[in-house]
């Protein structure tokens, strides 16, 4: 990902207004934050001692 300039940022920044370009920082973080969470809720409701019972070999079906 290439740098942006100060004036780069300043004409961006001016032309969406710096508020909506914080909202949508905030927003991109928070849909990183929801997939890593939401990946953490999939192993918790499939049972986690059933996938890493898998992942040793063992049997899924026990």
């Amino acid at each position: 990902m290439e740098e942006l300039s100060l004036a780069e940022i300043d004409e961006v920044s001016g032309a969406l207004g710096l508020r909506d370009v914080v909202v949508i920082i905030k927003a991109a973080y928070q849909t990183v934050k929801g997939g890593l969470n939401g990946a953490q809720n999939v192993m918790q409701f499939t049972g986690q001692d059933m996938f890493l019972d898998a992942l040793n070999g063992g049997n899924l079906g026990a």
